[in-house]
């Protein structure tokens, strides 16, 4: 009988150890630094095979997280499609800011924040008046 652990590996410890590519991945997301300069600091050799297959969706990643935050962005901001069945007077217009971009503004005309309460009671006697 012998007091090996079974669990214990036969291999002899030749070759290089794995990396682990996800913990690299988080830490250069948190260096901020460029994707080749990282890996140089690590010591790997970015034109290798391997690290260029296995770093090679970094940066795709980056971009489609981008993506789906903005489009998450816009999801928000967007007029509901609720309100725009409540209220039929909806209208959007383009607003140039002043950095030279276009936004686009969306109003409920004749309703302001000085007379929607009074809107809310028309709106809730018209029901009242249905009901």
């Amino acid at each position: 009988m012998t007091n090996e652990d079974p669990n214990k590996s036969t291999k002899k410890g030749r070759g290089r150890p794995p990396k682990d590519w996800e913990l690299l991945f988080t830490e250069w997301l948190k260096s901020g630094l460029p994707k080749n300069d990282f890996l140089a600091l690590k010591g790997i050799d970015y034109r290798g095979g391997t690290a260029a297959a296995k770093t090679r969706t970094w940066t795709t990643a980056i971009d489609e997280v981008a993506n789906r935050l903005n489009d998450m962005k816009l999801a928000q901001t967007a007029p509901s499609a609720k309100a725009a069945a409540l209220v039929d007077n909806l209208t959007q217009k383009e607003v140039k800011q002043a950095d030279g971009t276009v936004a686009v503004e969306t109003t409920i005309a004749g309703i302001s924040p000085a007379n929607s309460w009074q809107q809310i009671q028309r709106w809730r006697n018209a029901q009242g008046a249905t009901d």
